[in-house]
């Protein structure tokens, strides 16, 4: 890659240098940043802006990127990159319910626990932004009452009672706090988390933008969204080499990708939505819009 940028970042645990085409951070990376903090101040309040993609593509190396630039610039508005890895079912559920084999599939997240997250959000960032305007608190009220409705009937349909019944009576109290995920016992830790104190909330996972509910009911809440696209066949090597840096052989990490991440991977990409931004991961991996 000619002209690139070294960054080191740790990245899903592991210490990584990532590699960058100065022409891609000035000619794609930043003008997205340009482009989120005018919606931002348009939007005069906290935007969510999902990054989804197939397993392998890079969502978390770019989401730290984005986050970097957006840091380095002072004319950009500050970004926080968080994951959705927090809202891994507990592995004792998953083996519960036969589905540790495939974790990270669609169904091995508590999807209940991340749409409330994003509702406190949503509400929190309603509250704020309309605190000092009282006629367009009370529009947004009365907009507001009626979209809860329309979720909570969404969210009574596809869940089940006692979670649905526990996540209409939430409140957004304090700070939002974003559960992380613990690498060492691959377990989701929900007692460290981040707070979450940025403007522009970038949120990246697989199934951001999946067409199948309740995984849909998420898109309520992305003001902004990005898809980052590659072909299997080097999302596939990929993946092999990140199961081999976590200890496992080349015969272990190719039985996981055709077991899991195979699936995975053929699911985000036939069944995603399309996004505001489309990204396609290059073979240095860099991207191009």
């Amino acid at each position: 890659m000619k002209n690139e940028v070294v960054y080191h970042f740790n990245v899903n645990g592991f210490e990584i240098d990532a590699r960058f085409s100065s022409v891609s951070i000035e000619k794609l990376y930043l003008p997205i940043l340009r482009r989120l903090s005018l919606l931002q101040a348009v939007y005069g309040k906290r935007m969510m802006v999902f990054l989804a993609g197939p397993p392998g593509v890079g969502k978390s190396t770019l989401a730290a990127l984005l986050e970097r630039l957006s840091r380095e610039d002072p004319e950009l508005t500050p970004l926080q990159a968080v994951g959705i890895d927090g809202f891994h079912l507990p592995n004792a559920v998953l083996l519960e319910r036969g589905l540790l084999g495939k974790k990270g599939a669609p169904d091995t997240y508590n999807t209940a626990a991340l749409l409330q997250k994003l509702r406190t959000l949503r509400e929190q960032s309603d509250a704020e932004g309309l605190s000092d305007n009282f006629d367009r608190r009370q529009e947004a009220e009365k907009e507001w009452n009626a979209y809860r409705g329309f979720m909570a009937r969404m969210i009574r349909k596809h869940l089940n009672k006692k979670e649905a019944k526990r996540i209409e009576k939430l409140q957004p109290e304090g700070p939002v706090v974003w559960p992380s995920y613990d690498r060492n016992k691959h377990e989701p830790d929900p007692e460290n988390g981040t707070e979450l104190k940025e403007k522009i909330i970038l949120i990246e996972g697989n199934w951001l933008l999946l067409d199948e509910e309740p995984w849909a009911l998420m898109r309520e809440y992305g003001n902004y969204t990005i898809f980052i696209d590659g072909e299997e066949k080097l999302l596939k090597e990929r993946l092999i080499a990140r199961k081999m840096r976590g200890g496992k052989s080349r015969k272990e990490a190719e039985a996981f990708y055709e077991k899991t991440d195979g699936p995975n991977v053929r699911l985000v990409r036939a069944h995603s939505v399309p996004a505001k931004t489309n990204l396609k991961l290059k073979a240095d991996g860099d991207y191009t819009e």
